[in-house]
């Protein structure tokens, strides 16, 4: 909001019911000793009120505009949560959506599978490395393992897949699996 002027100079102090009336739109008599009483907008004497009194009314109208857009952008974003919970829920059931759990438990059991293949490698090529002659001749015995490595583990047919899961399933709730 922009920071508040004092009054110009070329205003009157004060100004008549009837000019104030006509300045907010012409409100009646009623409306204007009802603002009036409510504080909204003060008197100066009978029939007189400050030329700020104006003002205050735009104010205050622009005030109480403002509770409604926030009550209505609440209301807006409630309805935006419950319609994206929907439609997860619909996902979920037409099998487009995995839960989180699924999805860990999945993500665990490839990372399971590419750790145990990585775990031994050092075995395995230790002996190689160690007879080989050059240090490009290590660099290719490496290279070959990590690719068979990685090749195997793209390899791995989903009922290994779905056994691994069941395996860190059983794990994360303290159960053996059932051979």
């Amino acid at each position: 909001m922009a920071k508040p002027r004092s009054k110009p100079e070329e205003l009157p102090e004060e100004i008549s019911v009837s000019t104030l009336r006509w300045l907010l739109g012409d409100l009646t008599t009623e409306y204007v000793n009802q603002l009036q009483r409510q504080g909204l907008i003060t008197k100066a004497s009978r029939g007189r009120y400050p030329i700020e009194a104006a003002r205050d009314y735009v104010l205050a109208m622009r005030r109480r505009a403002l509770g409604p857009t926030e009550f209505n952008n609440a209301r807006v974003d409630l309805m935006r949560e419950r319609a994206l919970a929907a439609r997860m829920a619909r996902l979920e059931k037409e099998g487009e959506l995995l839960s989180r759990d699924l999805v860990g438990l999945i993500i665990t059991a490839t990372f399971g599978a590419v750790r145990d293949k990585f775990l031994g490698l050092g075995t395995r090529v230790a002996a190689q490395c160690y007879l080989a002659e050059s240090v490009p001749a290590v660099q290719q015995i490496i290279d070959a393992h990590v690719r068979e490595a990685l090749e195997t583990v793209s390899q791995t047919s989903e009922t290994e897949t779905a056994g691994r899961i069941e395996q860190v399933a059983a794990a994360k709730h303290g159960r053996r699996r059932a051979s």
